[in-house]
């Protein structure tokens, strides 16, 4: 059963928006901390990407015009996972986890709009399940722990400020 991840607080990108105001290394250190409570998560999707998804990948496949989309390597997948903290105005996640390498954000995806598409077929047979393989799966696995240490976090964060401007 998949958790639920999705968690609506109010005020958190206006507490986080305040500590950089107040105190940007604080704020530095916020970012640190938050990394630190997701790097489980990390971890598990960057440990996905043990290997090639299919033996083509490995070569060069280029559009007929603009730049090559492979070679690529596990390597390469792996170090597209990163983490951020985002509190623009529209933007509508404060912390996300993503991928930013092309071919391992199509590999996660390939078959989840158009199920049995040959790419989708291609994995599967290549045992790499269904789509959101490696990311959502280590979201799930860690998620609800990694959610309540960062509502702890902005909490504490919370109560850091309003001491702050309290004492001014």
């Amino acid at each position: 059963m998949p958790a639920d991840l999705t968690v609506r607080v109010e005020g958190v990108k206006e507490t986080i928006r305040a500590l950089g105001r107040l105190d940007p290394e604080l704020r530095k250190a916020f970012n640190k901390d938050a990394r630190a409570i997701v790097q489980p998560i990390l971890s598990d999707a960057k440990a996905g990407y043990n290997r090639l998804p299919l033996s083509g990948w490995s070569r060069v496949w280029a559009p007929r015009e603009g730049k090559p989309i492979t070679p690529t390597s596990a390597a390469r997948m792996r170090s597209g996972v990163s983490f951020s903290v985002n509190t623009g105005n529209k933007k509508r996640s404060v912390f996300k986890v993503v991928q930013r390498n092309r071919m391992a954000a199509i590999m996660e995806r390939a078959g989840k709009e158009t199920p049995g598409n040959p790419l989708d077929r291609s994995l599967r047979l290549a045992g790499w399940g269904a789509p959101m393989r490696i990311m959502w799966p280590a979201a799930d696995k860690n998620g609800e722990e990694v959610r309540d240490q960062l509502l702890a976090l902005v909490e504490e964060v919370g109560k850091t400020l309003t001491k702050t401007l309290g004492t001014r």
